[in-house]
């Protein structure tokens, strides 16, 4: 019989990586992270760990000016993204541009 490969949990795992057990809990549940659950607990093969440890890793690219040119595209897309376009219903022709509340007025000081 081969025994099980053994395993961390998640506050030694939270050692590792620098952040708290409640972080490590919230990737492993929106399935960002790789984990076993046996007896109801989040376990961690050294498998796990490496494929965790990769996921956060940043390599430098060959060209610096295509990283920079990416970020600038990624703002641009930010900034565009300001008012949706949403599909208009039915009875209504063409697109509808989805409205926004005005800011709360300031209030004068005392």
């Amino acid at each position: 019989m081969a025994f099980p490969e053994p395993t961390i949990g998640k506050e030694q795992l939270a050692v590792i990586l620098g952040c708290s057990p409640r972080t490590v809990q919230d990737r492993c549940a929106a399935g960002t992270w790789p984990f076993t659950m046996p007896a109801g607990s989040l376990r961690f093969t050294e498998e796990h760990v490496r494929h965790i440890l990769a996921l956060g890793e940043k390599r430098p690219t060959d060209n610096p000016t295509e990283s920079r040119a990416g970020a600038t595209e990624v703002k641009t897309a930010r900034r565009t993204r300001r008012r949706r376009q949403v599909e208009a219903p039915p009875h209504v022709s063409g697109t509808v541009t989805q409205l926004r509340s005005k800011p709360a007025p300031r209030l004068a000081a005392p």
